[in-house]
């Protein structure tokens, strides 16, 4: 079936249709008339999670040669493919059309994927190994092809990997995401590892996730090798990250001839170096997050920093030392953590330009112990707010901004007390030797929450009176629940004088907030905060009510008093 033939059918209309017996590979975009053998591998109905609306069926088909198609229809002929398109059939396929491969959820590398129609024909042919090949041809294929280019950036417009071969590393239980009465989702992550000792987080979703058998794989011998395609390619902070869609599937220790050729690749790079079993989520229970990934610092400086990038440890060590070698903080862009270039007398951020004053954050560096060794954490705003107790600006206020180079005794106050520490690989290091960053402190007390009395119910509207009336005494609580007048003449704003603060409207104003940080420049004092008690009466508007009117509300407000009285004459 390599090699091309043409065939003369006679239709009806006595005209003449040459069908071209093809070959899988050789087929292009825009073919036509061609007619081929394939067995179905592998079908799914295609959607975008969490959406569950259906777009169509899609299978993947295969030669005696190994070579593989994707084939796709249309949403509105779903039912009518289901009862066709079933793994392990074998047709003879004639009537369908050729297209470019779209990039959408892409299972395999062929840049020609089959557009398939109720017209098109498929004519049933035995399915046994002697006319059809197996799918192992096929799995050694895509596996050869990944060894050959492990887990890299795909290019821009390609947004899934055809098919991504590793060792599992981490396996976490099922769980669940999303609201339960609408689009609620199952999903499982698995961190896996190249050749190259990169390791990245993949997250199995719905049925692909449920069908995982975690308890299974656990038992069966390390390294244990995991096949997996059509995932999409994204990134979270900075890293790489794996997710599966409908068109997914995995394979564990894939049936493949050079299966033991890549475990003893694997066997020989992590019998080097055992990976450390890490836990990527985070706890609930702080007591557990106390001890989640807790290595002696003297086996983490012995790993590679790219390989845990992200991954947050934790240790119980001192500071013993503050290092004095380079500035404990540094002026900033205040859109951005970049430094602020200071010439000319102006701060100048390289992306965002010229600034009208910096912002200043913390940046030094400690020698941190746990009895193991010493190793070298850096502390950043605002994660070093929470050792150190105070923000940077308004330490360098308080000290009438000293020189960088002279440590401050608030930072000197951490060196020698004993936390829990929390801290990741400092990635962008050019030191030989593994730094850190730090994170925060799992031994500092948890602040309760204050349980006030306000309803469950209330909502934002009652939220602007509390913050009115928080600090109204209780001599004058009755000025703020006296209501407006009932009519008020329209020229009354321009006749009447300002009114006279009372002792108690001035109780009842909002604080201005003015940031350390923020010089009071006028051009960038922050816009003030509007007067909610502009119009609220005085005391002597008071005296001159003499019934209570909070019960009464003019129902027409841009009606005059005389109204009524018009009616009546």
């Amino acid at each position: 079936m390599a090699e091309s033939s043409m065939t003369a059918i006679q239709p009806t209309d006595k005209k003449k249709v040459v069908e071209i017996e093809a070959n899988i590979k050789d087929l292009r975009p825009r073919d036509r008339n061609r007619v081929l053998e394939a067995k179905v591998y592998r079908a799914w109905i295609a959607r975008d999670p969490p959406d569950t609306n259906e777009k169509g069926c899609r299978a993947i088909l295969l030669n005696r040669e190994g070579n593989a198609i994707q084939g796709n229809t249309e949403a509105f002929e779903t039912n009518y493919f289901k009862k066709i398109l079933i793994p392990g059939k074998a047709y003879r396929i004639s009537c369908f059309m050729c297209a470019p491969t779209d990039n959408w959820q892409q299972t395999l590398e062929n840049q020609t994927s089959l557009g398939f129609t109720k017209l098109t024909k498929f004519d049933a042919i035995p399915a046994d190994g002697s006319q059809i090949i197996t799918s192992t041809l096929f799995l050694t294929t895509v596996c050869q092809l990944e060894l050959l280019t492990p887990m890299t950036k795909p290019a821009k417009n390609i947004q899934y990997s055809p098919v991504i071969l590793a060792t599992v590393l981490f396996l976490c239980p099922a769980d669940t995401i999303g609201n339960p009465n609408k689009d609620q989702m199952v999903m499982r992550k698995v961190e896996i590892q190249n050749l190259n000792r990169i390791s990245i987080e993949l997250t199995l979703w719905d049925d692909l996730a449920e069908a995982f058998k975690k308890d299974e794989i656990d038992t069966l011998e390390r390294p244990i090798l995991i096949a997996i395609s059509s995932c999409r390619v994204t990134r979270f902070r900075n890293n790489l990250q794996l997710s599966s869609t409908p068109a997914s599937y995995y394979y564990i220790n894939p049936r493949i001839p050079q299966l033991e050729e890549y475990r003893a690749q694997y066997r020989e790079v992590f019998n080097l170096k055992t990976p450390l079993e890490i836990v990527r989520q985070p706890y609930k229970d702080r007591e557990k997050e106390k001890f989640r990934n807790r290595f002696p610092l003297a086996l983490l400086l012995g790993e590679t920093p790219k390989t845990y990038e992200g991954v947050r440890f934790t240790c119980e060590g001192t500071i013993t030392n503050i290092h004095t070698s380079k500035d404990w903080y540094y002026p900033s862009c205040t859109t951005c953590t970049l430094k602020a270039q200071y010439d000319d007398c102006i701060y100048d951020c390289k992306i965002h330009g010229a600034l009208a004053y910096p912002a200043h954050r913390y940046n030094f560096k400690a020698s941190l112990t746990d009895g193991t060794t010493t190793a070298t954490i850096t502390f950043f705003t605002p994660k070093a707010n929470d050792i150190v107790g105070i923000d940077c600006p308004s330490l360098l206020a308080s000290l009438n901004y000293p020189d960088p180079r002279n440590i401050p005794e608030k930072i000197q106050a951490i060196v020698g007390k004993k936390h829990i520490f929390q801290f990741i690989f400092n990635t962008s290091s050019k030191q030989p030797t593994p730094e850190f960053i730090f994170i925060g402190l799992l031994d500092k007390p948890q602040t309760p929450k204050q349980v006030t009395d306000k309803a469950s119910g209330s909502g934002t509207s009652e939220k602007q009176y509390d913050k009115m009336s928080e600090d109204i005494p209780q001599s004058q609580e009755l000025v703020a629940e006296i209501d407006y007048p009932l009519t008020e003449p329209a020229n009354m704003m321009a006749e009447t004088p300002p009114p006279t603060v009372t002792q108690g409207e001035k109780a009842m104003e909002l604080p201005r907030h003015n940031p350390v940080d923020q010089p009071n420049d006028p051009a960038n004092t922050p816009p003030q905060e509007e007067d909610y008690l502009t119009d609220a009466p005085s005391k002597s508007s008071m005296a001159n009510t003499g019934k209570p009117t909070s019960s009464k509300l003019a129902l027409f407000q841009g009606k005059t008093a005389d109204t009524k009285k018009n009616k009546k004459e």
